[in-house]
């Protein structure tokens, strides 16, 4: 039974092989640079230190802990982390060691909800296993092993270039100049988010045109993001459950979920939880919110900005992470150092103060971005 069942295995992943892509293996004169991320969880392996286990972390520019090479070896690859440190394997882990390594071979995964993928095996282990996240997906996980085909050992090899360019852009944080107002729905079942109440459970609901219940705001800074609905209670987590509370808040952080058709697809973690928001029993409308594992399929989320940006500003502008608005005749920009130029529809260049009514477009290094002067 074991032999046929490895032999489905090779097959399978041989015949799929042909959808991946196998990533370049380093030489001593052209050395190629990967992240290491899990399809579930999208967190990315992350050299902790000699001797140390290796974690899935959440991805840094420019960290070398995180970027890892791979080199030729006569049974298989190693892998190397920019720190010069290699994988290793103790107590049913995987490492890294300044003095000792383990090779590893590459074989196709067969989750079909996570392929195109790979998973990284060990030379020496069982047949049927490989890397996998210990305990879940998500970001501080440990390495260990298990069958192959589960869907926590689908891995992917990205080039810094390709990362970052796959990262979706955050939904903008309301401060004190700009309030952003937002549905928040989930992508399976396409329920949003709706306060019913102080300390009721929210619930997912249709969504309804200008409802103050379902439109949210995030404030904060990373990784520790507060949600408030216009009804003016916070998310909040009780008895196993999702709440609105006009006296408690919880703080979340926001893991990429991907982008999908051009769109920002998140999952939110409760700040000290290893889980992330659930639809509680499936998906769908009038379903409690609990919480679950990264990448489970009824956790990801859009964020969907209600028309009505804000009543504190005149017009607001979004994208690249930079914020555009104009208040009281004043355009202002937030979130770049670079320089900006405002011109009318005419072409003309403008100041940015003491705008008559009308619009301006507002060019920041190569993008452009259109807003409304009342």
């Amino acid at each position: 039974m074991k032999k046929f069942l490895l032999l489905s295995f090779f097959l399978i992943g041989y015949l799929s092989s042909y959808a991946q892509i196998m990533p370049q293996i380093s030489t001593e004169n052209n050395e190629v640079w990967y992240f290491i991320r899990f399809k579930k969880g999208r967190g990315v392996l992350e050299d902790m230190g000699n001797e140390a286990n290796i974690l899935t972390k959440r991805e840094v520019r420019n960290r070398d802990a995180q970027l890892w090479k791979l080199t030729q070896a006569a049974d298989g690859y190693i892998l190397t982390s920019k720190t010069g440190r290699k994988m290793n394997f103790d107590n049913e882990r995987f490492t890294t060691s300044s003095t000792s390594n383990i090779t590893v071979k590459l074989i196709s995964s067969t989750d079909a909800e996570s392929n195109p993928a790979w998973n990284i095996q060990r030379v020496g282990a069982a047949e049927d296993e490989g890397m996998n996240q210990w305990g879940g997906a998500g970001y501080d996980k440990e390495l260990g092993e298990y069958y192959l085909g589960d869907g926590g050992n689908a891995l992917e090899f990205v080039t810094p270039e390709d990362l970052w360019a796959s990262i979706p852009e955050l939904p903008v944080i309301s401060n004190n100049g700009i309030t952003v107002w937002y549905y928040i729905q989930f992508k399976k079942g396409e329920g949003v988010i709706q306060d019913m109440g102080s300390n009721t459970n929210v619930l997912t609901k249709p969504k309804v045109d200008n409802k103050d219940e379902q439109l949210w705001k995030i404030t904060g800074s990373e990784d520790n993001y507060v949600i408030t609905s216009k009804a003016g209670r916070k998310l909040y987590f009780a008895n196993e459950r999702y709440q609105a509370s006009s006296v408690s808040e919880n703080a979340f952080k926001f893991l990429v979920s991907g982008i999908n058709n051009g769109i920002s697809v998140w999952e939110l973690q409760r700040v000290g939880s290893n889980k992330c928001i659930n639809q509680f029993g499936g998906s769908g409308f009038d379903k409690e919110l609990g919480e679950w594992y990264a990448g489970d399929g009824n956790n990801p989320l859009i964020f969907v900005k209600f028309s009505n940006v804000s009543t504190s500003v005149d017009d607001l502008s979004a994208g690249n992470n930079i914020v555009v608005y104009a208040k009281d005749g004043v355009i202002m920009v937030k979130g770049t150092d670079q320089s900006y130029k405002i011109y009318d529809l005419k072409g003309v260049e403008q100041r940015a103060q003491k705008l008559n009514s009308g619009i301006y477009v507002v060019v920041v290094g190569n993008n452009s971005y259109k807003v409304m002067v009342k």
